[in-house]
């Protein structure tokens, strides 16, 4: 871990530091009031705030190449999994929660992945990356210096290898630059998080792909532009679309609704579930790694959805099942420097 962080853009790397310290800090504070007095209705709200920012921190940390705590988040995820599907989970199990919370963590203390001072600089990179996810290079990471755009191409090279799938990544975030601090750190969650839900949910195998005709590779846009006064930035799939049948099915799966009260929903409001607390539809394709270590778990787009209220962005979504489907958030000019 240590030479993935002297490997790691300095500026990146400290964001990473200082902004974790505050969201463990923050999951330690909401551990710390849990009690036997809580009501199942508290427990559970909690339960969704602390899986919200150990989802956030696991994806920041994969997205620099910090394994060992990638996978300790991994560990908080599955056992905040468990107790979230639990209908009553038992006092002893809440309780123990704390404890267990400092078990996995004492280790992740941000100041212990610092470079020193003297570490080297990050060298000018291109805007535009493009990178070709082969079963040869997806453990590969960047040479030098790991800027933004780097750490989305480790970040997808590694969910593709785990998935086994195969993936082009173009990113544009150069304009990323001109924005205050708050909200680019608030644009780079949105970013992972829907880098994550493309490569998963989005793009197929490459058998699949090439049943329905495509190139085996396939192809994930994000961009930010600015145009009319607004920023936009877009994350753009050529992978299946979304399954509307599939999400109908999956909310009466969940025990949200009904079969007759699905059945009574329009597409537009079934859609709108996607963004709720809770609601994923990963499965891990036979002989190959789970694909919830990389989806979402229920909080991915919830994070999508969280940080674009933050900033006083619109998010919107398009797609053609079979086709594509791309996210876009709309923010207006003040967010510059």
């Amino acid at each position: 871990m240590m030479l993935k962080a002297l490997e790691t853009d300095a500026g990146e790397l400290g964001q990473f530091v200082t902004r974790s310290e505050q969201d463990l800090l923050e999951v330690n504070k909401e551990l710390r009031n849990l009690s036997s007095s809580n009501s199942p209705d508290q427990f559970k709200s909690m339960v969704r705030t602390v899986f919200r920012q150990v989802h956030t921190f696991k994806g920041e940390a994969q997205s620099l190449g910090l394994e060992i705590l990638s996978v300790e988040a991994e560990k908080m995820e599955q056992l905040l999994e468990n107790l979230r599907s639990s209908e009553e989970p038992a006092q002893e199990q809440v309780l123990q929660l704390p404890i267990i919370w400092r078990a996995y963590w004492p280790s992740s203390r941000s100041s212990k992945i610092l470079p020193p001072s003297n570490a080297p600089k990050s060298k000018p990179s291109h805007p535009i990356v493009t990178h070709v996810a082969t079963p040869t290079n997806l453990s590969t990471p960047a040479q030098g210096s790991a800027p933004l755009h780097a750490q989305l191409t480790l970040l997808a090279a590694q969910i593709a290898k785990d998935t086994g799938k195969t993936v082009n990544l173009a990113v544009d975030l150069q304009a990323l630059s001109q924005w205050l601090i708050p909200h680019q750190q608030a644009l780079k969650d949105i970013v992972i998080q829907l880098l994550r839900n493309a490569v998963v949910h989005g793009i197929e195998a490459s058998t699949q792909r090439l049943q329905a005709g495509k190139s085996a590779s396939g192809n994930i846009r994000i961009q930010l532009k600015s145009s009319d006064g607004q920023w936009q930035l877009s994350v753009h799939d050529d992978g299946a679309g979304l399954n509307l049948a599939r999400l109908r099915e999956r909310l009466i799966q969940l025990a949200w609704y009904t079969p007759e009260q699905v059945q009574r929903m329009d597409d537009r409001q079934v859609i709108a579930h996607i963004f709720k607390a809770g609601f994923s539809t990963a499965s891990a394709p036979s002989g190959q790694a789970d694909a919830s270590s990389h989806a979402g778990r229920g909080v991915g787009l919830d994070v999508v959805q969280a940080q674009a209220k933050s900033i006083g962005a619109a998010l919107g979504l398009s797609f053609i099942p079979g086709q594509f489907t791309e996210f876009k958030l709309r923010l207006a000019q003040g967010v510059v420097v």
